[in-house]
């Protein structure tokens, strides 16, 4: 990985835009623009004042030396409140997932459930009768029956021949 990659990293890892960047760098946005496209080889000494700050080694920025982050760090330091904060969304997120996970399964199970019982009655239904909203049949008797639903959650009833 090249200086650029690694700056642009740094910068990612801080959770900065490139303006926030800058301005904390006492750079403009465009110098840090030039430098993550390498377009502009060194970095300057606000940016390696700055990264040290918040932990993370200039001899990895600089050389690719070693770990991006100092092992020595205090146990107050920005970075591990981010890294927390990074956790506790991860968790939310982890769990929000998870939730619509357990909906879709669900709504899945009660689809096969329907899609069941109207495989069992197709014969017995009298499906061009069917008035449900947006729930669609075809007349075609002689056909298997499926159900299929779009992302506006619309489902409809058809025939297959």
């Amino acid at each position: 990985m090249n200086q650029a990659l690694r700056l642009k990293e740094t910068r990612k890892f801080l959770r900065e835009n490139q303006e926030e960047f800058a301005e904390n760098t006492q750079n403009s946005v465009g110098t840090i623009s030039l430098i993550e496209r390498g377009k502009v080889k060194t970095i300057n000494e606000g940016i390696i004042n700055y990264v040290r700050q918040k932990g993370i080694s200039s001899e990895w920025l600089l050389f690719g030396e070693g770990e991006m982050l100092k092992s020595e760090l205090s146990d107050n330091s920005e970075w591990k409140t981010k890294f927390k904060e990074s956790e506790k969304e991860k968790e939310y997120y982890k769990e929000k997932v998870s939730k619509l996970e357990k909906t879709i399964i669900d709504i899945q199970s009660k689809m096969n459930i329907m899609y069941g019982f109207l495989l069992q009655n197709s014969d017995k239904l009298d499906l061009s009768k069917l008035d449900l909203g947006k729930l669609e049949a075809s007349s075609d008797t002689k056909a298997n029956l499926f159900i299929s639903y779009s992302t506006n959650t619309r489902v409809e009833l058809k025939k297959v021949a």
